[in-house]
């Protein structure tokens, strides 16, 4: 009787200005118990020297593919890049992160040992320092309660997904990103837009991957209620305030035209909140004043708004 044949992976990369993190993170893919067909790296014009380090690595490694990008337009951009590069090729899933993200050794070999229970595998992301407090948590939506740590998991596969670092997706159910949000969005964007098609998403425990970078947080104490905003610059609180909003919209949208309540997709507040632009307007404001303490955040607040409205999508800033 003939063996099954083992599933065919390629990895897609997508790297800029930091070298230092993308050398970990390809040495950690390169050390995987099960091995990859191909490492795709898609380098967004970065300026610190990855380019030399790139084009002397596949000299050395056949394995290595590298793109090149003219400009940084963001990772969808660049993810949409790599799979216009390998559609015509031989390749059962690709597995998909940014630099700043390494894998444990057997992270693939347990995704993949698990890759009848979903079509989109993600392991759990921790924090490198802190390896029993996971990066981003998510909801368990059978317990309907937010998972902080591994420790709060009590089964092997949970529902939820967290693209895009070091997830495994299936070839048929891969599909290009939306390139709408340059940075901070297309993730999720990705995320919905699957769950809405009905993709298995799941979430393997047994299977690890850690940030490089940490992710700096203001916490104050509002009257007896606390309230936590990531650290932004200027730029970054652009494309959140207007990404959200699209978000919002979009997936609203959507949910009414597929008949599917969008809580049953992600357990977000944010869509279920009547007049949500002007609530979020507010919320920003709030966090301007008595979280990030920045007075240049309020013209790009009211410029965020205002592209929103006005269409203006992509890289603006």
């Amino acid at each position: 009787m003939k063996k099954p044949s083992k599933p065919i992976i390629y990895t897609i990369v997508v790297t800029y200005n930091r070298l230092n993190l993308l050398k970990k993170c390809l040495s950690s893919i390169k050390n995987q118990t099960f091995p990859v067909k191909k490492i795709i790296v898609v380098d967004n014009f970065s300026t610190d020297g990855t380019r030399d380090y790139l084009k002397n690595l596949i000299k050395k490694d056949k394995k290595f593919q590298v793109i090149f990008n003219k400009d940084n337009l963001g990772m969808a951009n660049a993810i949409n890049l790599a799979l216009m590069t390998i559609q015509a090729e031989d390749w059962d899933y690709v597995w998909i992160t940014d630099d700043d993200s390494v894998a444990d050794k057997k992270c693939l070999e347990e995704l993949i040992s698990n890759r009848e229970t979903g079509d989109i595998l993600s392991p759990i992301f921790l924090d490198i320092e802190e390896k029993n407090k996971i990066v981003f948590p998510f909801l368990d939506f059978e317990k309907k309660r937010v998972i902080k740590s591994p420790d709060e998991i009590d089964k092997k596969i949970i529902r939820g997904g967290n693209p895009f670092n070091f997830t495994l997706v299936r070839k048929d159910k891969m599909s290009f990103l939306c390139e709408d949000y340059f940075i901070r969005g297309e993730e999720i964007d990705f995320f919905l837009t699957k769950s809405f098609e009905d993709t298995r998403l799941v979430f393997v425990k047994t299977a690890k991957a850690y940030s490089l970078k940490r992710v700096n947080y203001r916490e104050i104490n509002f009257f007896g209620i606390k309230v936590v905003r990531e650290e932004v610059d200027v730029k970054k609180f652009y494309y959140i305030v207007r990404n959200i909003l699209i978000l919002i919209k979009k997936f609203k949208k959507i949910s009414k035209k597929r008949n599917k309540k969008i809580e049953e997709i992600e357990e977000n507040f944010y869509f279920k909140i009547p007049l949500f632009p002007l609530f979020f307007f507010f919320s920003n404001i709030f966090s301007i004043i008595f979280v990030y303490r920045k007075i240049i955040l309020f013209p790009i607040l009211l410029r965020a708004y205002l592209d929103f409205y006005l269409g203006k999508l992509g890289k603006r800033l």
